[in-house]
């Protein structure tokens, strides 16, 4: 009997650790500047720091580096995503794991990979664009573009758009654009 819910455990615990995994990616998501305005008609909106309701003193801002924070940015996004893939891969060699739970285990494997994919195509090619930094998040609500930039046109912002929409096949409503000074 014991042993019986010791094999149902491990499968729950390691689901939990993917789920907690998950929820601190979408949570460190969700501290990136906010859009103040909705937008329903699909053209492109950048979204600058002006914008945001981000209270920075003058001495946090000059000791922070733009390049620092793309650096941070990244190396986050990629530990989250490692530990994320290193919890389902171990739950897919649990010979205890149902095969529903390897099969979506499986699943979200595949979708992790194809996000990385994804973001590290539109982060080249916006680089290619002429921007010296950018990092993209993928998300199963929405794509977010941070880019480095002194001032962000509207149609530069529609060529990033785009890149986020071919890479993606998004609707244009869920590509968020963020200038990062």
């Amino acid at each position: 009997m014991m042993v019986l819910r010791k094999k149902r455990l491990i499968p729950i615990v390691l689901l939990l650790l993917v789920a907690a995994a998950g929820y601190f990616n979408l949570k460190y998501i969700d501290t990136l500047p906010e859009e103040t305005t909705q937008i329903a008609s699909g053209e492109p909106h950048l979204v600058s720091s002006e914008e945001t309701a981000v209270s920075v003193s003058a001495e946090e801002t000059e000791s922070v580096m733009a390049a620092d924070y793309f650096t941070t940015a990244k190396a986050d996004r990629e530990a989250s995503r490692a530990e994320a893939t290193e919890t389902l891969k171990a739950l897919l060699n649990t010979e205890s794991a149902t095969p529903e739970a390897k099969a979506q285990a499986e699943k979200e494997l595949s979708q992790t990979a194809e996000r990385m994919e994804q973001e590290a195509a539109i982060e080249s090619q916006i680089l290619a664009k002429g921007y010296t930094n950018a990092v993209v998040y993928i998300s199963a609500e929405n794509v977010t573009v941070i880019v480095e930039s002194d001032g962000i046109t509207a149609a530069d912002a529609a060529i990033i758009q785009e890149l986020a929409l071919n890479e993606t096949g998004r609707n244009p409503e869920e590509i968020r654009i963020i200038e990062v000074h």
